[in-house]
């Protein structure tokens, strides 16, 4: 039996690939939709920019202007394509249609993820920019397979399914993270 095979593309701004290559960010999120249990030829993109990209999706997507750690942009059939796929100003659909060849490739989405936000928030929890990108990373996968944590429940389910993958990726969940459980 042959593992999964899945494509996961990552575009770090140049300004932070010493911070955080893109090999690593991939490499989390591989082992993350193995950990899974993900089908072969599913994939997803993963963008690692600025506060000011994040708010300014944040603000188009979501009504809050201001930034934030990470955002998710699940696929659908019914939903729109992503920010950095091209999709327009995400308030309207896209002018054009795409029909795309079936590949058999099964689009999760998009994780955008503010490298700054994120390492202001290591500075703050007492970890390491490492521990909170890969939880960051796990954070927008579950939630690209539809965990959510709006209701409590449904919290600590996500909750539960981070710890699992972190600690299956060898890396220690960060204190505040386990004080928000």
């Amino acid at each position: 039996m042959t593992a999964p095979q899945y494509q996961v593309h990552v575009s770090v701004a140049h300004r932070f690939r010493r911070s955080l290559p893109a090999p690593l960010v991939r490499r989390w999120a591989l082992l993350s939709l193995g950990l899974l249990g993900q089908p072969s030829g599913v994939s997803l993109d993963i963008a690692v920019t600025g506060d000011e990209e994040v708010q300014e999706l944040n603000r188009a997507y979501r009504g809050v202007n201001e930034p934030t750690d990470v955002l998710s942009f699940p696929f659908s059939d019914a939903a729109r394509p992503g920010p950095f796929l091209g999709a327009g100003d995400g308030l309207e659909p896209p002018a054009v249609s795409f029909v795309l060849p079936d590949t058999g490739e099964i689009s999760l989405g998009e994780i955008v993820i503010a490298l700054p936000y994120a390492e202001r928030q290591a500075q703050l929890g007492g970890h390491s920019l490492h521990q909170e990108a890969c939880l960051l990373v796990v954070h927008g996968v579950l939630h690209l397979l539809g965990f959510d944590h709006d209701e409590p429940g449904d919290k600590r389910a996500m909750w539960d399914k981070t710890v699992e993958v972190l600690s299956e990726l060898g890396i220690t969940p960060p204190p505040s993270f386990m004080s928000s459980y």
